[in-house]
């Protein structure tokens, strides 16, 4: 389905935003006056937490005249600290909005932003097209290493991958959450991957170009175990010469993300996790 890049702006009573001209206005807005109604009417709940996502069918502007399924995400209030940063570079669910618009201008894979709103309150939420069959190339990657541990195949995935990262980079966009999680494949029957798409895009920057050392740190979220690091460098440098302050500052970054996750336990000791139903496709 072809969805339309057009905007218009949001200004209610208790909520201001954006919103593309794909959905029914005032279906959308029956549930941003009352979020609770989410819970009788969505589809499936796929993720609980402190950020929310539900999947809801919404019911499409005159030009589509069909329901859409879309990923419903709800960003709860953050404390005051948060929300001060919120006030200087924008809100998540805005960021999220702002990151998706430019890369679907740009024809990067992306879950497709249909709207985003600020609430008075200090929530916020996040509504774009729901992805359906899609798999994380974390899963991929496991799947294929278990059951198929075939280098050809390997390697065809990670051209993809690489050159589709490329291109994202290309068009002026640091994801800075660049985990194998965040990372979605569309199938085809016979297994092939036809397309490349990036979600959890509240972290990103768009820039008007990348510098090496940005790059390397966006890069260096990827877990890619043993020679396979390698083979996803030379396709993302397009089989050219690596450059040496890529491999310096990609180690460095490597480093400190380990130590970073080794420490997560010390650091959020405090807090409590809660099962969350996650499929791999998910949500932006």
């Amino acid at each position: 389905m072809s969805f339309f890049l057009t905007t218009d702006i949001i200004n209610e009573k208790y909520f201001c935003g954006q919103i593309t001209n794909n959905l029914d206005d005032q279906h959308v807005f029956k549930y941003l006056n009352n979020l609770s109604l989410l819970t009788e009417d969505c589809i499936d709940v796929l993720k609980t937490g402190r950020n929310t996502i539900s999947k809801v069918s919404l019911r499409g502007s005159d030009g589509i005249s069909q329901y859409i399924d879309c990923a419903f995400k709800h960003f709860s209030s953050a404390g005051f600290i948060k929300r001060f940063g919120s006030w200087v570079k924008g809100s998540k669910a805005k960021r999220t909005w702002d990151n998706s618009i430019h890369l679907a201008e740009n024809s990067i894979g992306v879950s497709f932003p249909f709207l985003f709103v600020d609430m008075k309150d200090g929530e916020g939420v996040f509504v774009s097209e729901y992805l359906s069959n899609r798999v994380s190339l974390r899963d991929k990657l496991i799947d294929i290493l278990i059951k198929n541990p075939d280098i050809n195949i390997v390697s065809t995935l990670l051209m993809k991958v690489a050159r589709s990262i490329r291109l994202m980079h290309d068009a002026g966009f640091q994801h800075n959450d660049l985990g194998n999680q965040n990372i979605l494949l569309k199938e085809e029957d016979n297994g092939d991957v036809s397309s490349v798409e990036f979600i959890d895009l509240n972290r990103g920057y768009i820039r008007t170009k990348l510098s090496t050392i940005q790059v390397s740190r966006d890069l260096s979220r990827l877990t890619l175990p043993g020679g396979l690091r390698k083979i996803f460098d030379e396709y993302y440098f397009l089989n050219k010469k690596i450059p040496l302050l890529y491999r310096f500052s990609l180690n460095v970054y490597l480093v400190s993300f380990s130590v970073h996750t080794l420490t997560r336990r010390y650091r959020h000791s405090t807090k409590r996790t809660k099962n969350s139903k996650r499929e791999s496709w998910i949500y932006v």
